[in-house]
């Protein structure tokens, strides 16, 4: 029964994979958007459109693995570097490179990131 709904639970795993990068492209063009431009109404379609599909990937189990703040987990996180950084303690990541998400409690891929030394 367990394997029945872990079938059914990641049967759309590969649409998914396809999916996640589209996302984070968007997340990555909001983040460079200039101030002037924010509350043009094309701009906030694109938002809609971005809340949208956040919305429909939580629906189906979709989280994003937490970074920036948290202590480094290798089951969770890929560390790019490892750099001595004033005020950060030790494994301690400081800055996402790449989201990382996860379906269901499973990881789909790890979260890139920089992790204090």
């Amino acid at each position: 029964q367990k394997e029945k709904e872990d079938l059914i639970k990641f049967s759309n795993a590969a649409v998914i994979l396809e999916i996640l990068p589209i996302y984070d492209h968007l997340k990555i063009a909001f983040n460079h958007l200039p101030k002037d431009l924010e509350n043009h109404d094309w701009v906030k379609g694109i938002g809609g459109i971005k809340k949208q599909t956040q919305d429909f990937l939580e629906s189906i189990g979709i989280k994003e693995i937490k970074v920036v703040g948290e202590k480094f987990n290798h089951h969770f996180h890929e560390a790019i570097s490892h750099e001595a950084k004033e005020g950060i303690k030790t494994d301690m990541i400081y800055e996402e490179i790449n989201p990382g998400y996860m379906m269901h409690e499973k990881v789909l891929y790890p979260a890139k990131v920089r992790v204090a030394a």
